[in-house]
């Protein structure tokens, strides 16, 4: 293949916006700078587009556009975020024209002035490659001289965000602005941005036949030897593990879990949602054979309406941990029944977890126990109200069946023996778990 002399990148600028506005090109020929002079992309001689040539290019090129840093990248048409460009030389000429769908600080403004990007371009030494770090401090941060417990977060590209882009974010800052209203309490939020490219890679410690992956090991020490004494360092912070919290979602929940049982030293409370269990069996075998101390809460979430192996997967990863003597009170299993595989399910209960991985300092959410077992009656009676409730044994089937209009004893059978599970809807769409040992 004969290598290119040049390519020149032509683009179309958004309706709104003047060619006098910098616009830049970064990618792997410049580290990935937000902001370098020599990739600044010039005005064209056609009115609303922006040039710039590239001498002696390599055969592809990964790039996107910023107007100088992170904060403002491209974004899509909705205000999402876009995978990596890529201009190949095989395949894309001597010049390629595009255009962008917006920018990310015009779609996505701050969801409060206690949210920045605090880091542009981190590099992560233990992978050989950079990454942006937002941060977000409780809203009395520059007003006291409190020190406040700290959870990191991944897929930060998901995290903040306003109402224009409120279907693909937590909305996390929202959700801790109202918890600090209603009862004084704050943290630190640290999110991590994925990278599209190793996203997969680095959420997965074992690799997947495939998708491949295997990087998280490296991941989670960038998160413990690098990025955790950093943020102490710069923040008031609680650093001990009892104070530090890590919260992901997806393949995020999945090396959550992985720092559960890995750095249960640094990461005291874990919140794992629709984690991606799925990924590999090591993550079992892990839990089956960690200190059953490896930490001091754990959440696992999940809705009814994800995949099909998703609930099994979390009820098999939460009596996995159970059977190797982990304390159950030390686990919140929390599944919904409306609940889907995206961001506005995650937000929704990042407040009911937060509440249960610090109830030491936060007020106790007021819940009734679900049920009480009376053997000597020969019944199981329902506590709170409900949808319906499924028993279940330890096969995972429903042996029994109980809705609210039947009234709220079901009845033990005289042969049932052993470990079983009662599953029940509640009004708000969540289904409770409790062990029932008979």
């Amino acid at each position: 293949m004969e290598t290119q002399n040049a390519v020149t990148i032509r683009l179309a600028l958004p309706h709104q916006q003047s060619a006098r506005e910098p616009v830049f090109l970064a990618g792997t020929l410049n580290d990935w700078q937000p902001g370098h002079e020599s990739f600044r992309m010039q005005a064209d001689e056609e009115p609303g587009w922006l040039t710039l040539t590239i001498p002696n290019p390599p055969d592809e090129l990964p790039f996107k556009f910023t107007r100088g840093t992170w904060a403002t990248e491209e974004v899509n048409e909705a205000g999402l975020p876009v995978p990596n460009r890529i201009w190949r030389a095989a395949t894309d000429g001597p010049t390629l024209a595009t255009t962008v769908g917006g920018w990310r600080d015009d779609w996505q403004q701050a969801e409060s002035d206690t949210v920045r990007v605090w880091y542009d371009a981190m590099w992560i030494p233990q992978l050989n490659r950079h990454r942006r770090i937002w941060v977000c401090v409780p809203p009395d941060y520059n007003q006291t001289s409190r020190s406040y417990p700290v959870i990191y977060m991944h897929d930060a590209q998901n995290l903040f965000g306003g109402q224009s882009t409120r279907n693909a974010t937590w909305r996390v800052s929202h959700t801790l602005n109202r918890l600090f209203d209603r009862t004084g309490w704050g943290c630190i939020v640290i999110g991590i941005e994925h990278s599209d490219t190793d996203r997969l890679s680095e959420y997965s410690v074992a690799p997947n036949p495939a998708y491949g992956g295997g990087e998280g090991r490296a991941y989670l020490a960038f998160l413990t030897e690098t990025l955790k004494p950093l943020v102490d360092a710069t923040f008031r912070t609680l650093p001990k593990p009892e104070q530090t919290a890590m919260i992901g979602s997806s393949m995020g929940g999945l090396i959550s879990v992985y720092a559960a049982l890995l750095h249960g030293d640094v990461f005291g409370k874990v919140a794992a949602f629709s984690p991606s269990l799925w990924w590999s069996d090591d993550v079992y075998a892990l839990a089956a054979t960690a200190p059953y101390n490896f930490v001091h809460k754990l959440v696992l979430l999940a809705g009814a309406q994800e995949s099909q192996e998703m609930l099994p997967d979390v009820l098999a990863m939460y009596y996995t941990l159970i059977d190797n003597g982990y304390f159950e009170e030390k686990i919140q299993l929390d599944f919904y029944q409306d609940g889907t595989h995206n961001e506005w399910f995650w937000g929704r209960e990042l407040d009911r977890a937060i509440y249960w991985l610090f109830s030491d300092e936060l007020p106790t959410m007021p819940d009734k126990p679900l049920a009480v077992v009376d053997e000597k009656q020969g019944e199981i009676r329902l506590l709170r109200p409900f949808i319906q409730a499924n028993l279940l044994n330890g096969y995972g089937k429903i042996i029994s069946r109980l809705r609210a209009t039947d009234g709220n004893q079901m009845a033990i059978k005289p042969h049932w023996h052993g470990l079983f599970a009662l599953q029940c809807l509640l009004p708000d769409q969540r289904i409770e778990l409790k062990k029932i040992v008979l």
